[in-house]
């Protein structure tokens, strides 16, 4: 199987900035966030340095969690992704408050990719997209108010 990757920064038109990525040199694991608040770069760097140090020394585990068929076993590799963004959302929470009050926050993406499967823990907004040839589609949902009516129901007026 043959994996590229890449990042895109698409800043809108309220945000500056903020972007990292972070891609673990076996191409197992694939990092993004994106930060806001006064020190979002900061804060995004943060998340992707604490997710790669939670996740690389226990790659092997994760492999062999990944090669096991059974449910509990892919459980345990979802909840081992998790974990290392909750660390680095708890990491980012040890920053303290910027000195002009605005919280620290970032979204995350977090790909890993083993055996041919990707695993995907995503919070925020960062997005991950599936590309193949010419062909691309999104896999994750946003987490915005926006998603949160659409998938109520509402329709775009509201």
């Amino acid at each position: 199987m043959r994996v590229r990757s890449g990042g895109y920064s698409g800043s809108g038109v309220e945000r500056q900035g903020g972007e990292c990525w972070g891609i673990d040199p076996s191409g197992c694991f694939f990092v993004l966030s994106s930060g806001l608040g006064s020190e979002a770069e900061r804060a995004s760097r943060g998340v992707c340095e604490t997710v790669l140090h939670a996740l690389l020394p226990h790659r092997a585990q994760i492999e062999t969690m990944a090669a096991d068929a059974r449910p509990d076993a892919r459980q345990m590799l979802m909840r081992s992704l998790c974990g290392a963004m909750i660390r680095a959302e708890k990491s980012i929470m040890e920053y303290g408050v910027p000195e002009d009050g605005l919280k620290l926050m970032a979204s995350c993406d977090l790909v890993c990719l083993v055996h041919g499967t990707a695993y995907i823990a995503h919070v925020g907004d960062c997005r991950v997209y599936l590309l193949r040839g010419d062909n691309g589609r999104q896999l994750t949902i946003d987490h915005t108010v926006y998603e949160r009516m659409r998938a109520q129901g509402r329709d775009e007026e509201e």
